[in-house]
Order: structure tokens, then C-alpha cells, then sequence
């Protein structure tokens, strides 16, 4: 398979993600027929010619050789050996890639050198002919020429140099006799007749090797792309394995990329079945495996540690210099466990799968096939997940990754030392083995001082102190927890912390110390300046304004919400594990949680916060409701200033009561809006409270109510601190192509928004739609921009090539068959259903926020939600507006408001232009007017959706199930329609009928018929 721009990367992607690789399979199926022989069952079609199986869409086996066998004497190498292997290799060749040629010296032309080592030289040439690549519409092979490098060996004599372009070339074809996906092509052998050299003929690689890319390109390279450069490298090398080969001298310059998304190992001079441990060693001793510098047999293993090295130049942008002459300390030093330094922000993830790769112990290295389905999921569940439900954990690393532009400050090295693996440590092994594991940093207790006791009752041993380190003196918080108390919930919960750190509204843990003398772990935190909520409110009730238990409630459930997001439950949430620093609130979570826990046994004064079900059965499984239940008391209490039930006396009436129903009284003039919202929170049945993204939507409306608008500069630091997008593009980086907006060289489509409009409720819809960004049915955003001239700020999204849906259905219309509507319809109605699953609405669905691309339709999430005032005053989308929003501005949006709209964009999709508004006003709407759709199945959807009445209109599930099942039906359809619009040919109507070659589709065939 050839690597180069002509081949369709897109079909390579495409099976990648369905798990697979580009694989070029055997020519025949061998199955059993009735009598128990063996026949052949073609699987690339037939071939016209001689009635046989192809062994490739593009390749006929004895056709190929009968042609072969007809010019093998019309041309020779000079060489017998040669020309018997090339002869060989073509009469058993199954596919164009394992057709090696001779290519006489004439046809190459503009030859120049590109490099040169002490083993080799590289030339750079046209060749003229070019290789043969089959024309399917002509049904014949044609030439032209291409771009190939040629590779020179330096041996002492021709016997020599003849072995190593066969032997290399035996190793290719070897690899593609196995199920062989990416190595990139041979094309043949030539020679240059004045000094009598031999070489072999080669791809092109556009940017040469990984030692010139990565130098030239490392600054534009997203980690996207240095994923599927690292898959590529994957692929190849585990076709290498599986043939049983190693590969021994991977390194930069031996791994060729082609364009920005592919590379492939370039040579194949030192690969060999079995190793001896006896050669002398040479090569790029920075990516050469300890046990190799040891003088021990080389291995599979061996590549790996190589691949580990080569993940870390492509990760960091760092390729180490190369030593003139041995050097027997940097030896040593590797053996010992010397590996490059990894900076901070390189995702863990990725970090985790390099230093297992270059682990000193072979045997604890994974193999080409782990290594590759961990690059396989990394690459297509962060970037081509069609069904991603969470920014989580992993896409976020990616994301601050791409952010950072300090990969390659650092060129030190570091010792990598191997991780214990058991979990019945004395404390200092134990230390250790956090420290080894990167669980959390870990502080010697020298550098915790002036430590002094706070909050020391019945619930928790705290200290405040100052962590003094080399950066900086900063106040701490020191939980203290019992040197026993450290088992596996203790780390799986340590672990989950890592996932959570980039979230504002969490606690952070800075890491662990461990005080010999108490035997006793301190847990190391961020210091809150105005402690637990429940100091706060009892010291600070009198002062605070509605706005300010408002921003409270609306911060918290923020922290719960991103909790919740990456499917964590809290499972203790009250007031002393809410704090609050610098007037922001932020959640404890309680790492000493057990899995199991009996709720009746906590402390009377936490039962209120407790969800009755589980104080009534202690078999109830908890779950997120069973926060928002704990949520609700928390809201309560910052309206009250004082926690629940505080006067009750008796413990075991309080449970009674709180299972029977019993909530604390709702306090004077607190508005109805929030004290709705905590009363449906503690609701006795779970299934009837709301989700945590229902809550944080409507404190969020009464939050951004009450703020005016912020200053440019506080709107980005907002979106930096809480990553709301990938990155700041500065308006500089964009530029204007042929009428289309361009970002790096790629089309993107923008947002413009004045600066007036963004606030806090801006930066509320980005917090809320966060976790969206990677789902396909939505547009992604890539950045944002701001442009000071003009008083903008410019949200940039992915590129949609054939513009929004009213662009689209102008243009294409005529083109669209019954199929394409319902198909347009189906995947907007996936998107509004993925969005109300989540209880997320979208509040302005209309076909400028509807995109096409690549014939899928894709929503754009609107950040600036439509205002009263222009519910009235854009007349050209006043049709999609829910007429009950129109008649009564009081009407809260709901889901229903979402299906009214999308049964509009339904009518518009079967219409092709968009509803009349020549004479449209609100009382057209109100009054019940709406256009007429067709058929009949397709009407009675659009109609329920826009039935006045919203209890009426059907959820968005009922509408995606009916799309499915026209969907379903759509072939029927189709073949009714051609009975209707065209003519039925009876078979004897037919004439002259002959077999042609339809190349992979088989034998086809073509015939005259009578004009009607």
C-alpha cells in the first residue's frame, strides 16, 4: 500500500476506528462444499479475462503471470541473481505491492543526494515511467511518473551489495505475505551503469525522516497528529513482529513520514530472524535497549524500548545528539536506569505507556500489540469518539497538553526507577511507592512548619502549616490519617483525585508527607482562608447579600456537576466539606470514604444531609440523586444561615421523620424560583429530582441574572482557568483564503459575539456545554479569538464545507432523495436527543445553527442565548420560535420549546425553502398557522412537534425512534418510487447481452434494449 497523498487517509481512518487495519487479505476462501472437497470462493471478485479469482481488487494472479512469463526475456540486470529473484517475486506476486520491477537507469532523472551515512547514501529522483496502478474505468494499467528515492549501499563489492538490497527486500515481501497494513512501497531495482552500483528504489517521503520533521514541524504537531504518527509506527512494527522479524536500529532517522498524519519504518537493512548477541554494537545508543548495550541477544522487547524512546522524541519535540564514538558511561548510565526527562505536561496517559516501554526489565514491557490498541484508544476515544459522554480525565490531559509550549525546555535526564508492586508496605515503602507511582507529590515533613491545630473535634485531626519548598512559601491545610488506614479504597480514591485537579471548584490535594513520630500520614491541601462553609455562615450570615448565597449555590453545584460529569459521586456532601477561599466555594472530597457505609452510624448532625432511602434500607445503592438529595440541604442552609434540624433532640426521630417526608421550613422571603428548585432536590423519590445538569441550569439563569457584564480580560482568564476551550487563538493566526476563513492552514467557521454580550452567563453556557465538545453531532470548538478593533470576540469552530442547513438545502435541494431528507432529519434529532439526555437545551435551533459536512448534519451550540426582546425582533426565525415563548415571556424554555423547533426544521428539510415570511407576525404562531409538509408519516411527526400545546408535543426520544423506523422503511420507499417514476425492463426485453469485468464488484454485465 503506498503512503502518499493520492491514497484515501479518510478510508484508513475510517477502519482504524472500527478497530481494524488497512489489511490486505489472502487472495481465496477455502470452504466445504457438499461433497467434502475444497473449493475456492472469491472474495475480490472475478476476473473477465480467465474466469478466476482475483487475489487483489487490482491484481488477477494467472493473468498477471501469464503476461509476466510472456516479457521475462525482454530485459535483464546483468545480474543472475537479481534478475532470478525479480523474476520470482513477479510470477508469485498476488498484489501491485509485492510487484518489484527492473528499472533501467534511464528512467530516472534529476537525481540529487539527500543524505549519507558511513553505510549509505539516499538520492532523491524523478522516475519517469512511474510504477503501474491499475484504471478501473478503463480497465487497463497505466504509468506516470512519480517523486521515489533510491538508496546506494557502500559495500566493498558487488556481492555485498547485492545481499543487502535482497535481503531487504526479502524482508519486505515477507511482511506482506502477513496481513500487512502500512509499510510503506518498494518499487524495484536499478543500476548505475558507469560504476557498476546496484540500489534499490523506494517511496518518496515528503518530509523525510523523523529527524528533519520533528525540528521544522514540532510546533504545529497536536497531539492528535502525534498519536496517529506514533499508530502509523505501531502498525508497521508489529507487521514487522508478526513475520518474526526485529527490527534492531529504530531510531529518528530510520522512520520516513510522509505527510503530516503518516510515517512508516523506512528501512529494513539491519532486520533479522534471530539476533546474535556476538555483533559488534552500533547505532543510536540513546534508543538502543539496556539488555542490548549488555551484550544479551536483541528481541522484540528490545524494539520496544526503542518505540518507547522514539514515543518520547514525537511526545517532547526532543531528539537526543547523537555521539560521535562510544561512550562507556552513557552505557552504563542507561543500563542504570538514565532516560530522558519528561516534562510536567505531557499527558499521563502517555507518559505511563512510554516509561513501560523503556523499563529496565524486558519481560515487563508490553508487546507491539498492546502498545498499538493503547495508541488505538487513546487516538480514537479523545479524538474520534462518536458516542463520547464526558470531558474526561484523559481528553482533558490532551487538551492542557496542547496548551503548553514548554515540551523541549528541558534536554536533562532522569532516572527512572521501577514500581513495587506490593500493597503490604511499611510506611517509608509506602511513601516511596506513591512517590514512584505519581499518585500525589510527596513533601518531607521538614518542609511542613508552623504547624498548629485547627478544627481538631470528633470529625477530623486538621493542621494548618506552611509548606516551604524551593518555588515558593505558601499556607497549607494537613489532614492527618492513621498509617493503618492506607488500603486500596485509600488509593483508588488518591487516584480519582489526579482526574479531578483541574477543577476550580475542588479542593486540591498537594500532595503527602508522612510524620514518623505520630506514625501518622498528613494529607496536604489548599488552604481556605474563611474555612468550612459552616464557619463562614455562622460568622459571616449577617453581611452576605442574596447574590451572595446565590453565587454559592451556583459554585458548589459547579463542583458536583464536574464530579457527576466524570461519573464520581460525592457520597459526603454537607457544610464542613464545602469551604470557601478568597469568597469561592469549593468541595472537599472526603478521601477516606469508604466503599461501604453505614449511614445510620455518622454523627447526628450529618443525618439531615443524608438521602432518607438510604436511612430506610441500607441495601439502597448510592447515586448521584442521592447527592442532589444532599445538595438541596445544603441550598437550605445558605438561605438560613444555620444547619438543619440543629434544635431536633431526638437522633432516632429525626430518621423516622426525614424517611416520612419531614424537611426543615422554608425561610421568609427567600424567592420562589430557588426555593422550588431545593424542595424538587430532596424530593422523596430520586426518579422525581432533578439531574445535577437541570440544577446547575437554573441557578445558572437566576445567577447570570443578577452580574452585569465582565471586563475581556476577566472572560479569558475565566476560560483559561476553567480549560472552557482548547486554546486562545490570537486574530493574528487567522487569515482570509479565497473568501474562507483559515486557521493553520485549515478552514474554520466563527461566532461573533460583542463584547457586550458576554458575561457571566456567556461563561455559564461554555461551562454547561463543556463536555459536548466531542461528540459528532456537534460543531467542535477549536478556540477563541478576540478582536479589540472591532469590540468582538470570535468563536472558532471546525469547518463545515457545505455551510448551514438553509446554504445547504438552496444548493442541493434538487439533489436530495426522500432518504437524504429523513437521514438530515434523523441526525439533527440524534444531536437535540444527546443534548436532552444530558437535561441540556438548546434554546435556539434554527438553520444557521444547523451545519453540513461531508453530507452529516451537525449542530452549532449557540453561548449567547436569544433575550426577551428578540424572541420579537428577528423576523426571519420568529418561525421557529415555541409560540408560547411569543404569547408569554414568562414561559419558561423547556424540551418541549427545543421539539417545536426541530418540527419547523423538519417541515424545512422535506420543503427545501424555509417557512413564508412575508407575512408572518406573532399572532400567525400564536394563532396556530404553520406550513404544510408531505408524506403523511413525516406530517404527523412535524405536526405533533409543533402542536400548540407542549404537553402535547412528543419527546425528543419518540421523534428519534419514529425517524429510526422510516429510516427502516426508506428502502420499500425507494423501490416504490422507482415503480412510480420509472419504467420496469421484463429480462427478455434485454438484448445482446455480454459479461464484462467490473473489477472488484465481479462480473457484470452490459445489453441493448429497445427505445420505449
Amino acid at each position: 500500500m503506498e503512503l502518499n497523498k493520492n491514497n484515501d487517509s479518510q478510508n484508513f481512518n475510517n477502519q482504524i476506528l472500527n478497530n481494524k487495519v488497512v489489511v490486505e487479505e489472502s487472495q481465496t476462501l477455502l470452504e466445504e462444499s457438499e461433497e467434502g472437497l475444497k473449493e475456492v470462493k472469491p472474495i475480490y471478485g472475478i476476473c473477465m479475462k480467465c474466469k478466476q479469482p482475483r487475489s487483489h481488487y487490482q491484481w488477477c494472479q494467472p493473468c498477471e503471470r501469464k503476461q509476466i512469463e510472456e516479457n521475462l526475456t525482454k530485459w535483464t540486470s546483468g545480474n543472475k541473481e537479481i534478475d532470478e529473484f525479480l523474476q520470482e517475486t513477479q510470477l508469485n506476486s498476488i498484489k501491485p505491492q509485492t510487484f518489484l520491477e527492473w528499472i533501467p537507469f534511464g528512467k530516472l532523472e534529476n537525481i540529487s543526494i539527500l543524505c549519507t551515512t558511513s553505510r549509505s547514501t539516499v538520492y532523491s529522483a524523478f522516475w519517469k515511467d512511474g510504477p503501474r496502478k491499475w484504471d478501473q474505468q478503463n480497465e487497463q494499467y497505466k504509468r506516470s511518473g512519480i517523486q521515489v528515492i533510491i538508496k546506494l549501499y557502500k559495500d566493498s563489492n558487488d556481492i555485498d551489495q547485492i545481499n543487502e538490497i535482497l535481503n531487504e527486500l526479502k524482508i519486505y515481501l515477507d511482511c506482506h505475505a502477513q496481513e500487512c497494513g502500512f509499510l510503506f512501497q518498494f518499487y524495484g531495482i536499478s543500476k548505475q551503469p558507469d560504476s557498476n552500483d546496484y540500489f534499490a528504489v523506494k517511496q518518496f517521503p515528503q518530509n523525510g525522516s523523523l529527524l528533519n520533521y520533528i525540528p521544522l514541524n514540532f510546533d504545529s504537531l497536536y497531539w492528535e497528529m502525534k498519536l496517529h504518527l506514533l499508530l502509523c509506527l505501531a502498525e508497521d512494527l508489529k507487521v514487522l513482529h508478526d513475520a518474526g522479524y526485529v527490527h534492531r536500529y529504530l531510531h529518528p532517522s530510520s522512520v520516513l513520514v510522509f505527510d503530516d498524519n503518516f510515517c512508516a519504518i523506512g528501512t529494513f537493512s539491519k532486520c533479522c530472524k534471530v539476533s546474535s548477541n556476538t555483533e559488534e554494537i552500533v547505532g543510536w545508543y540513546h534508543y538502543m535497549a539496556p539488555e542490548y548495550l549488555l551484550q544479551s541477544p536483541y528481541t522484540k522487547s528490545s524494539d520496544i524500548y526503542s518505540f518507547g524512546m522514539i514515543m518520547h522524541t514525537i511526545g517532547t519535540g526532543i531528539i537526543p545528539h547523537r555521539p560521535l564514538c562510544i561512550s562507556q558511561s552513557l552505557n552504563l548510565d542507561i543500563c542504570l536506569g538514565l532516560r530522558p526527562h519528561t516534562p510536567h505536561n505531557i499527558p499521563k496517559s502517555f507518559k505511563d505507556l512510554m516509561e513501560r516501554c523503556w523499563n529496565t526489565e524486558p519481560c515487563l514491557r508490553p508487546n507491539i500489540h498492546e502498545v498499538y490498541n493503547v495508541l488505538l484508544n487513546l487516538w480514537s476515544s479523545i479524538y474520534h469518539n462518536n458516542h463520547l459522554t464526558s470531558l474526561n480525565s484523559k481528553c482533558i490531559e490532551f487538551l492542557v497538553a496542547d496548551n503548553n509550549e514548554d515540551y523541549s525546555k528541558s534536554n536533562s535526564q532522569e532516572i527512572i526507577t521501577q514500581k513495587p508492586e506490593n500493597n503490604n508496605l511499611e510506611p517509608l515503602e509506602m511513601i516511596k511507592y506513591i512517590r514512584e507511582s505519581s499518585l500525589v507529590k510527596v513533601f518531607n515533613i521538614d518542609e511542613l512548619t508552623m504547624m498548629t491545630p485547627i478544627n481538631n473535634d470528633k470529625f477530623c485531626k486538621i493542621s494548618k502549616a506552611t509548606l516551604k519548598t524551593k518555588e515558593t512559601n505558601m499556607i497549607v491545610v494537613c489532614r492527618r490519617i492513621k498509617c493503618n488506614q492506607l488500603d486500596r479504597p485509600f488509593f483508588h480514591e488518591l487516584n480519582k483525585r489526579k482526574r479531578l485537579y483541574l477543577c476550580l471548584r475542588i479542593l486540591r490535594v498537594l500532595g503527602i508527607s508522612l510524620d514518623k513520630n505520630t506514625e501518622e500520614y498528613l494529607l496536604v491541601m489548599q488552604f481556605a482562608d474563611s474555612g468550612n462553609l459552616r464557619w463562614y455562615l455562622k460568622d459571616h450570615f449577617s453581611k452576605l447579600t442574596w447574590n451572595d448565597k446565590l453565587k454559592f449555590s451556583y459554585q458548589i453545584t459547579e463542583g458536583i456537576k464536574y464530579l457527576h460529569d466524570e461519573d464520581i459521586c460525592h457520597q459526603s456532601l454537607h457544610s464542613r466539606n464545602i469551604v470557601i477561599h478568597s469568597n469561592e466555594a469549593k468541595i472537599i472530597l472526603y478521601i477516606m470514604k469508604s466503599i461501604e457505609t453505614d449511614y445510620l452510624s455518622v454523627s447526628d448532625e450529618m443525618i439531615p444531609y443524608v438521602d432518607p432511602k438510604l436511612l430506610e434500607n441500607q441495601s439502597y445503592e448510592y447515586d448521584k440523586k442521592s447527592d442532589i438529595y444532599s445538595l438541596g440541604v445544603l441550598m437550605w442552609e445558605l438561605t438560613s444561615g444555620y444547619p438543619p434540624f440543629i434544635y431536633n433532640e431526638a437522633e432516632n426521630h429525626l430518621v423516622i421523620d426525614l424517611i416520612n417526608g419531614h424537611r426543615e421550613k422554608s425561610i421568609p422571603k427567600t424567592p420562589n424560583a430557588y426555593l422550588d428548585l431545593y424542595e424538587s432536590c430532596w424530593d422523596p423519590e430520586p426518579n422525581e429530582r432533578p439531574s445535577i445538569n437541570q440544577v446547575f441550569s437554573k441557578l445558572g439563569k437566576m445567577y447570570t441574572q443578577t452580574n452585569t457584564n465582565l471586563k475581556m480580560s476577566e472572560i479569558i482568564n475565566l476560560i483559561k482557568n476553567n480549560f472552557l476551550v482548547r486554546r486562545i487563538i490570537n486574530i493574528g493566526e487567522l487569515s482570509d483564503i479565497n473568501g474562507n476563513t483559515t486557521w493553520k492552514k485549515q478552514a474554520v467557521i466563527y461566532k461573533k459575539y460583542k463584547f457586550d454580550q458576554l458575561n457571566e452567563a456567556f461563561i455559564h453556557e461554555l461551562k454547561m456545554h463543556r463536555k459536548l465538545n466531542f461528540y459528532s453531532r456537534f460543531v467542535q470548538i477549536l478556540g477563541i479569538s478576540l478582536d479589540e478593533s472591532a469590540e468582538e470576540c470570535l468563536l472558532i469552530m471546525q469547518h463545515a464545507e457545505d455551510g448551514n442547513l438553509r446554504q445547504y438545502l438552496k444548493s442541493h435541494f434538487l439533489e436530495l432523495s426522500w432518504d437524504d431528507k429523513i437521514k438530515l432529519s434523523y441526525q439533527i434529532t440524534e444531536g437535540i436527543k444527546y443534548l436532552h439526555n444530558e437535561d441540556i437545551l438548546h434554546q435556539n435551533l434554527n438553520p444557521n445553527n444547523i451545519v453540513i459536512h461531508k453530507n452529516e448534519a451537525k449542530i452549532v451550540l449557540d453561548f449567547v442565548k436569544i433575550t426577551e426582546s428578540g424572541y420579537s425582533s428577528d423576523y426571519g426565525m420568529i418561525s421557529y420560535i415555541d409560540p408560547k415563548l411569543l404569547e408569554n415571556y414568562s414561559y419558561e424554555y423547556d424540551k418541549k420549546s427545543d421539539i417545536y423547533s426541530l418540527g419547523v426544521l423538519m417541515w424545512e428539510i422535506t420543503s427545501g425553502y424555509p417557512p413564508k415570511t412575508e407575512n408572518i407576525s406573532k399572532s400567525h404562531n400564536i394563532d396556530g398557522c404553520r406550513e404544510t409538509p408531505i408524506p403523511v408519516e413525516y406530517l404527523d411527526l412535524c405536526e405533533s412537534c409543533w402542536n400548540n400545546e407542549p404537553d402535547k408535543r412528543p419527546s425528543i426520544s419518540l421523534v428519534f425512534n419514529k425517524l429510526v423506523e422510516m429510516n427502516k422503511n426508506s428502502a420499500s420507499q425507494f423501490i416504490n418510487l422507482i415503480k412510480k417514476h420509472t419504467r420496469i425492463i421484463n429480462r427478455n426485453e434485454l438484448l445482446d447481452m455480454e459479461k464484462i469485468d467490473g473489477g472488484h464488484f465481479g462480473i457484470i454485465s452490459k445489453a441493448t434494449t429497445p427505445l420505449a
